[in-house]
């Protein structure tokens, strides 16, 4: 078209080809946009009927537990006590691990790639001493008016606390002990169970969703070495790995099944005429 510019006729004769592959790629376009933010906002519950559910939601949450069945004798407790110890057996046999094998985890580790593994830069990067800095960009990405842990500090003091000078030097060191020697505070190996019911008969155990809530300062940590991980992680993983990797959408592989699905209709439509 820029080449034939000066003719008019066969610009406007191109003119409404070029117009409607515009509009279909941006259609294209606008569908993958429009999955990319019904998934964002359904993740962060925001709905047209969204508060009201909620809301709902929240007060049938909150209402205690005031009868479990014990899975192992199949009666029913109503002593606070007895319900509290048949929710500590059963998730205790839930995620107490199963035996590992060491043989065939090993012979599992010296099969993957050298290309697949982390080395020895990458190592390194994911030890490197964390400094305050680190802490106060991290602390500005949590969620705020998220429940605290046992101690009951929010986000939100955490961060005016990481901000106070005289405690850089303490708050580092704490955290590059957990980092480097392994060495946890006592209160990161505390948390608070919440059980949220799901639904189903509210008596069985298994119709319960646990919440553990961590202390701000743990989840913190852990938030550090995530980003760590991920940025380093990110360099090994598959392209075509698009579920929980940051910038990746795994919407795009249903788009991507949906145009292949068309594409062979298509061809088989015309197939069909063909033969006929």
């Amino acid at each position: 078209m820029m080449r034939q510019k000066k003719n008019r006729g066969l610009v406007l004769q191109g003119l409404d080809h070029v117009n409607n592959q515009v509009q279909q790629l941006q259609h294209s376009i606008a569908g993958i946009e429009i999955l990319k933010a019904a998934k964002f906002w359904r993740e962060h519950d925001e709905n047209s009927a969204g508060f009201l559910k909620r809301q709902a939601l929240t007060r049938k949450n909150q209402r205690s537990i005031t009868e479990l069945r014990d899975p192992t004798t199949d009666k029913l407790c109503r002593d606070q006590y007895g319900i509290a110890a048949i929710a500590t057996d059963f998730y205790s046999t839930l995620f107490t691990p199963d035996p590992t094998d060491s043989v065939a985890l090993s012979t599992l580790i010296r099969s993957i790639p050298g290309h697949l593994k982390i080395q020895g830069e990458q190592q390194e990067s994911l030890i490197l001493p964390i400094d305050i800095e680190d802490l106060l960009e991290d602390s500005k990405k949590t969620r705020r008016l998220s429940s605290p842990g046992p101690d009951g500090l929010p986000y939100e003091i955490l961060y005016l606390v990481l901000k106070f000078p005289l405690l850089h030097a303490l708050i580092e060191t704490i955290y590059n002990e957990a980092l480097q020697k392994g060495k946890f505070p006592k209160s990161w190996n505390e948390t608070i169970m919440c059980l949220l019911y799901k639904k189903g008969d509210p008596a069985q155990m298994k119709n319960y969703r646990p919440l553990s809530l961590a202390n701000s300062d743990y989840k913190l940590f852990t938030r550090c070495l995530n980003r760590r991980i991920v940025t380093t992680s990110t360099q090994l993983i598959s392209r075509h790995q698009l579920g929980f990797i940051p910038g990746r959408y795994i919407t795009e592989n249903g788009i991507i099944c949906q145009l292949i699905m068309e594409d062979a209709q298509r061809k088989w439509t015309i197939a069909e005429q063909r033969e006929q």
